[in-house]
């Protein structure tokens, strides 16, 4: 596979490019989800896409 920043050919299923350090993000087909992403941020989308379906604030 190629880097999405820097174009250099890496190993398959890298997280990070070798030469520039880029974050490799690769999608689910399936379920749309990043696989790579952090809790954190699987947790913020998550209250996004909650907030746009109720129209309410929503906290943790």
């Amino acid at each position: 596979m190629k880097c999405t920043k820097c174009g250099k050919e890496i190993e398959d299923g890298m997280r990070f490019c070798n030469y520039c350090g880029e974050r490799m993000v690769k999608e689910s087909k399936k379920s749309g989800f990043e696989l790579n992403e952090t809790r954190e941020e699987r947790e913020q989308r998550l209250l996004e896409l909650l907030k746009v379906k109720f129209g309410a604030p929503i906290t943790l």
